[in-house]
């Protein structure tokens, strides 16, 4: 219950809600990473929600528990195989 101390924003693509910021007092710090997706509150999908829409769907449940559902987005470098593997 409470705040979470997370910021979501939308993608420019519309995608699924993405974190922008963890707080570092947050419950989620370490657990949630920016640049991961937000894809379910309570089980309910919100791949398709705004930034906004996710933010006041927490809000009204701040009394209770919440079961966020994140997919972990990673950013792989380019790198320069060696020919003997």
């Amino acid at each position: 219950p409470g705040k979470l101390g997370l910021s979501i924003d939308t993608p420019p693509n519309c995608g699924a809600p993405i974190v922008h910021a963890v707080k570092d007092m947050s419950c989620l710090s370490g657990k949630v990473n920016p640049g991961d997706h937000l894809i379910a509150v309570d089980d309910e999908d919100v791949r398709y929600c705004t930034a906004i829409q996710v933010s006041k769907m927490l809000s009204r449940r701040s009394g209770e528990y919440r079961t966020l559902t994140f997919i972990r987005t990673t950013i792989l470098d380019d790198y320069k195989l060696d020919d003997d593997l």
